[in-house]
């Protein structure tokens, strides 16, 4: 017991030594605009991010897509490691070019505003600087860290989850790096997200000579939109969202095409197969025009996590370390999907929400909590360090 306090001691006193040089760092991202697919601005927060790997002595790799830019894997890898922890946090932002300079980083009190700062700079510095304080102390777990930095996660991963999949095979463990949110608690399942789009066919015609000889696909539209309203159930928490919206040319054409999309929250796996007979299946037979074509397409495009033994068991081992630090982490839900849904999905045990506390993500007004820097940095030094 004596020997657990002097670490968490001996941790929690390293991870304040480094805040200033987190902060600095969080303040050089925060310069940079690297929405999803800015190459320029990518390149800069990889040339950031290599120097924080370099710090720890990380073997890194680039892959490099050339639609959203360079994902960047650091690996450390022991002699005779004794198994696969992977560290996953995203490099790339909602925000657009010019952005960052309108809204400069600051700091007020304990906070430091920043557009990415909390998702998900913040989840970079921390788990890095954790490794480098277990370096430090000479208690590095005998195990491979693979330490995942994808640029596509507010676009919905669709190159950076061919790392995840082939990371994930051996690993007994992942740690997503988004930022912490109410109660300061650890996310331990996120509801997976569906996809459709609506497309309905009609008939052009003159609008003022010959009106009754088209068949308008934005009235059919507008019918299956109300539908798909229609048929929410709260009770199991499936809800659609439509939009963006769009159709014909102008309004002196009946049109002769209209399409919508769908999105909608996948609260656990049996969901899946209510939503696809909702989508594809019910609602074309909703349609109100004889005369008008209707096709749906639905995809899953993230599942919703599986909550194992597995999962719960890593879980408890992030709560036992905080409580040798001193404070508590409750377990906690997240509604939109990330890349923890993606993990999950290739059957390895998961837990999100390690990274700072955050405010006001994905607006202009984003922050986190700085104190929340050295507490979480610490977290995940002894979380490693007790494994």
């Amino acid at each position: 017991m004596k020997k657990t306090e002097e670490m968490a001691e001996s941790i929690r006193n390293l991870a304040s030594t480094y805040l200033e040089e987190q902060l600095a760092t969080l303040k050089a991202f925060s310069e940079i605009d690297c929405g999803s697919g800015m190459i320029e601005g990518n390149q800069k927060v990889v040339a950031i991010v290599d120097r924080l790997l370099a710090s720890i002595g990380a073997e890194t790799e680039h892959i490099v897509d050339p639609d959203w830019g360079t994902h960047v894997v650091g690996r450390i890898k022991p002699l005779n490691a004794e198994g696969k922890i992977i560290v996953n946090a995203h490099i790339d932002t909602v925000f657009h070019a010019g952005d960052t300079a309108a809204h400069p980083f600051r700091i007020e009190g304990d906070m430091a505003y920043g557009l990415g700062i909390a998702d998900c700079k913040g989840g970079v510095v921390t788990p890095i600087y954790s490794i480098k304080i277990l370096q430090d102390l000479g208690i590095m777990p005998q195990k491979e860290i693979v330490m995942i930095f994808n640029c596509d996660e507010e676009v919905g991963t669709p190159s950076g989850k061919k790392i995840f999949e082939q990371e994930a095979v051996g690993a007994e463990a992942v740690f997503c790096f988004e930022p912490t949110r109410g109660n300061n608690g650890i996310v331990t399942f996120r509801n997976g997200w569906g996809f459709a789009k609506i497309k309905v066919t009609g008939l052009s015609s003159h609008a003022f000579n010959a009106y009754e000889a088209g068949v308008s696909a934005t009235l059919e539209l507008a019918n299956l939109i109300q539908k798909v309203y229609g048929m929410n159930k709260p009770e199991e928490k499936i809800l659609y969202n439509v939009a963006p919206i769009s159709g014909g040319l102008n309004n002196t054409i009946v049109p002769d095409s209209a399409q919508a999309d769908v999105g909608v929250a996948i609260p656990n796996t049996k969901a899946i197969d209510i939503i696809a007979r909702d989508l594809t299946e019910i609602l074309p037979t909703l349609k109100i025009l004889p005369d008008s074509q209707v096709s749906i397409d639905f995809e899953v495009k993230s599942p919703p996590v599986e909550v194992t033994e597995q999962s719960l068991q890593l879980f408890a081992s992030i709560h036992m370390a905080a409580d040798a630090l001193g404070f508590d982490v409750p377990e906690q839900v997240a509604g939109s999907p990330a890349d923890m849904n993606l993990f999950s999905s290739y059957g390895v045990p998961v837990v999100d929400g390690m990274g700072p506390y955050m405010y006001n993500l994905h607006t202009t007004r984003e922050h986190l909590k700085i104190s929340s820097i050295p507490e979480r940095t610490a977290l995940f030094a002894m979380t490693l360090a007790m494994r």
